[in-house]
Parts: C-alpha cells; sequence; structure tokens
C-alpha cells in the first residue's frame, strides 16, 4: 500500500522553481513540505566519491514523518517536464545512500540531509539522472470533510532532482524537430506572430541550448531579433521554445531564420517564410482609392460636356448674329 501512497507517476517542473506535488485533499489542515534547492547539478569523476545535502521543510501546523528515498526519472512531454519513478535506483546505477531515510518534523521545523554518490572506477561517461524523493507518510486527520469519511490519507511529496555529469568523452548531437508559426499559417493580415521550434538534445548527456530567431522583411529593410530563454534539454528529450515577433503593424514577405547553439560551439538552423498583409485596410484603402478616380472621372466628363455645351452655344450665337446682319442688309 506504501507505494500507492506515493503518486508514481509525479510531472516536475524541470530547471524552474521548486513547485511542491502533493495531493490536496478536502481536509482542514493539509501537509505542506518543500525541498532545497530544488536542482542540483554536478560533474563527477568516474571512481569518484562525494557527499551532498539538501533541505527539506515542514510548512504545515503538525508534525509530519517524513520517509526519502533515491528514484530515477525520465524526460515527459516537451515542455521540461520529467516523471519521477516509485522505484527505487535499478541494481546497474545504485550509486547513491541517503541519510537519514525516514525522521519527523515539527511544525515549521527544517532537517538537513546528505547524500552519497560513489561511481565505479567503470562507470560510462556522460549522464546520470535521479530525484531524492521526500513525502509525507499517510496521515489521517479528525477535520471534518469527504476525505477523512473515506478514511483517505493526505500525502505530500517533494522532489531535488540531481543532474550528473560522468566526464569523460562526451558525444554532443541534436536536430531542430520542427520550427514554425504557432498555428501553421503562412499569411497573417496583422500581427503578433507567434513562434513555435522544437529541438531534441540527441547527446548522451544534458545540455543547455539558446536560440534565437532573426525575422527580415524582404521587401522592406526591417529585422526583428527574437530571443528565447536558454534551457538545458535530457538526453533524448525534446523541448519546446517560443518566441513573438511584436506588434499589431506588419506589411510585406518575411524570412524567420532559427537558430540554435547548444554545447561545444555546435548550432542549428532553420528558416521559414511568411507573409503579414492588412487585408482588410488594403481593400479600404484600394477601395477609396477607386471611389476616387470614379469621381474624377465622373466630374471631367461634366467638365468637358459643360465645355461642349458652352461652345455649342457659342456657335449658335454666332450664327444668329450672322443671320441677323444679312436681316439689316
Amino acid at each position: 500500500m506504501k507505494s500507492k501512497l506515493v503518486k508514481s507517476l509525479t510531472l516536475v517542473a524541470f530547471f524552474l522553481v521548486a513547485v511542491p506535488l502533493f495531493n490536496q485533499a478536502k481536509a482542514a489542515n493539509q501537509v505542506f513540505l518543500t525541498i532545497s534547492p530544488p536542482i542540483n547539478e554536478l560533474i563527477l569523476e568516474p571512481g569518484s566519491k562525494s557527499t551532498h545535502g539538501l533541505s527539506i521543510l515542514n510548512q504545515a501546523d503538525e508534525p509530519v514523518t517524513v520517509d526519502v528515498r533515491v528514484s530515477p526519472f525520465v524526460p515527459e512531454g516537451d515542455d521540461g517536464q520529467v516523471n519521477i519513478s516509485d522505484e527505487a535506483l535499478p541494481n546497474s546505477q545504485d550509486w547513491v545512500t541517503v541519510y537519514p531515510n525516514r525522521f519527523k518534523l515539527q511544525p515549521k521545523e527544517s532537517k538537513v540531509l546528505s547524500y552519497t554518490i560513489e561511481l565505479p572506477d567503470n562507470a560510462s561517461p556522460g549522464g546520470f539522472y535521479f530525484a531524492i524523493v521526500a513525502s509525507s507518510s499517510p496521515s489521517k486527520y479528525t477535520s471534518s470533510g469527504t476525505d477523512v469519511e473515506t478514511g483517505s490519507a493526505v500525502v505530500a511529496s517533494v522532489s531535488e532532482l540531481v543532474l550528473v555529469r560522468v566526464n569523460g568523452p562526451v558525444s554532443y548531437n541534436a536536430r531542430i524537430d520542427s520550427f514554425d508559426t504557432a498555428d501553421g499559417r503562412r499569411f497573417f493580415s496583422y500581427g503578433p506572430v507567434d513562434f513555435v521550434a522544437k529541438i531534441r538534445n540527441l547527446s548522451n548527456v544534458h545540455a543547455v541550448f539558446s536560440n534565437e530567431i532573426v525575422v527580415e522583411n524582404v521587401l522592406f529593410p526591417k529585422k526583428y531579433v527574437l530571443t528565447m530563454s536558454s534551457q538545458r534539454i535530457l538526453p533524448q528529450a525534446t523541448r519546446k521554445f517560443t518566441a513573438q515577433l511584436p506588434n499589431k503593424w506588419h506589411f510585406g514577405y518575411y524570412k524567420a531564420s532559427l537558430t540554435t547553439n547548444y554545447a561545444g560551439g555546435n548550432n542549428l538552423q532553420s528558416v521559414i517564410m511568411f507573409w503579414i498583409m492588412p487585408v482588410k485596410e488594403i481593400v479600404l484603402g484600394l477601395s477609396v482609392f477607386i471611389l476616387v478616380i470614379l469621381l474624377v472621372i465622373i466630374l471631367v466628363r461634366r467638365s468637358h460636356r459643360k465645355h461642349e455645351e458652352i461652345e455649342q452655344l457659342q456657335e449658335a450665337v454666332e450664327k444668329l448674329e450672322k443671320i441677323e446682319e444679312q436681316i439689316k442688309k
């Protein structure tokens, strides 16, 4: 039953702030644990032994018993999440011990734990990843609520992700899985325009990827440089990056060039083309222009007709004058 009390599929925001992972209950008092630091990145040598620390804080108003385990994790999705196993490290990578692995925390009390990583001499260069998971033991509350009535327990679980790079020859490789506008369109009436890039890390170790998009107007000399935040990507994982071409008013044919830089001075590139044309305004402008031209034509024709009528009238007057002269003679 103990494994069921700790969620096996725990999604953690990767390399961001520490987000406590806990199952909310309707009970009035909830167990709430925090861990610090949420991420620890290490570079270790094969055959080395090192000890590191972390802190667990009980923010609840009642005591809680905490169990600690070491588990592997794998990437999940393309938003930098991970899936932490509810199992211990496999025998082939059982290189971590934590002390203490069970203790009690009073309200608002914190405790510093230590964990030791002992790498074998033949540890393969590259990435070694695990999580230190601290979970509260199940406890039932006396306050009213559905959870109490059904006899269920409230469990809190928090994790520190540990990223170890084992020194030695490392293979860096990556690819751009996709680069496009957010909805895949190639024609826009207005800005802003959102871009989405998905980068896959094919290395045998995690790496930091930084991306930049240069948007150029092909018809007019206008350029925008869009910088995406740098992010770490685990081996064989894909990460999504986003950027936005700002402002509403744009006009022309645009080229967006993505450049991705990562470890070892490597870079990748991808290019897309798209149009931004304010169709409504263009149609309205053309309509007004055509209307003005038609009005000018009408006025010019009317002017010509009046001129012709005046000439005809003058000719008639001249004829009458000639007839009058002949009568007088």
